[in-house]
């Protein structure tokens, strides 16, 4: 699972409030098995799969926001990380 960490009280860069982290989490028990900070010019998708990378994913269940639900990143998970996944997909991708 991905998860977002908007904000992570006690954190901070000079000249910024809060860091935004990107996580990969168990479902149960929850554990994190990676964060990835999200700087301020960028967004979370681009932290996907440096995030995911290093797991070993082969034969896993992934489920992510749908921010995360791009065919590129999916097909990666599939035939890089040999892993399966549930995606929520909104109205506004007609042709995901």
């Amino acid at each position: 699972m991905i998860n977002r960490h908007p904000r992570l009280s006690g954190c901070s860069h000079q000249g910024q409030r809060h860091q935004h982290l990107l996580s990969a989490v168990t479902h149960a028990p929850t554990v994190t098995l990676a964060q990835r900070e999200v700087g301020a010019n960028t967004n979370e998708t681009a932290a996907f799969r440096p995030l995911l990378e290093p797991l070993g994913l082969t034969g896993t269940m992934g489920t992510f926001d749908p921010l995360h639900s791009v065919k590129d990143q999916v097909r990666w998970l599939v035939q890089e990380k040999n892993a399966h996944y549930i995606a929520v997909i909104k109205g506004n991708q007609p042709t995901a």
